[in-house]
């Protein structure tokens, strides 16, 4: 049986980044990989990944109600292993379907993606994967503070936000990650 992996992090922490090394990687080592990402994440693409530092891949998307099993049923039966980015986007069934792909085709699934949205409530996604992965990894960040930045901030030129859709889709424009304190005091860049 293969794993079920989850890495997780705060905007920031080169989740994708680490995705991108990690489907290199595989590659590299002549695996066939399936790169998949949540459709709802169409900020460099449809189907882009691209980290912050300038690498980017191709990936196949899916719909928050998609069966991954039946969307991807010939990829998957070709792949060696599975990554997808963005993670948390994906539903709860979605994370089950990811499990069990993992152990009836024991097949690799590696998962990256945010724990929290900006109000500090789990994602569905993140959630099911805290509870049915088989290895979990922080991919940590700091906080301008120093202390450990577990909040993805959204942020507008008044301050920190702590109210509003749980999706909106930005990047270091609307976004910083913080310690819980921080975001409480309403503190961003060391100013209130």
């Amino acid at each position: 049986m293969a794993d079920l992996v989850f890495k997780y992090g705060s905007m920031g922490s080169s989740k994708t980044a680490s995705c991108l090394m990690l489907r290199f990687e595989c590659m590299e080592n002549g695996l066939n990989v399936l790169f998949l990402k949540p459709s709802i994440d169409n900020r460099d693409g449809v189907s882009t990944v691209k980290s912050r530092i300038g690498i980017e891949a191709d990936a196949f998307t899916y719909d928050a109600d998609d069966s991954i099993s039946r969307k991807f049923a010939n990829e998957l039966i070709d792949c060696d292993v599975i990554i997808i980015d963005e993670v948390q986007f994906s539903s709860k069934k979605q994370i089950e379907e990811l499990k069990a792909i993992s152990e009836g085709l024991d097949k690799p699934v590696y998962t990256f993606g945010l724990r929290t949205d900006f109000k500090t409530n789990l994602w569905e996604g993140s959630k099911r994967l805290f509870e049915l992965a088989t290895v979990i990894e922080e991919l940590p960040k700091k906080c301008f503070c120093g202390n450990s930045a577990i909040v993805n901030a959204r942020y507008d030129e008044k301050g920190i936000v702590y109210d509003g859709k749980q999706v909106e889709l930005g990047s270091n424009d609307k976004y910083k990650a913080l310690c819980y304190t921080c975001y409480k005091r309403g503190r961003v860049n060391g100013k209130r």
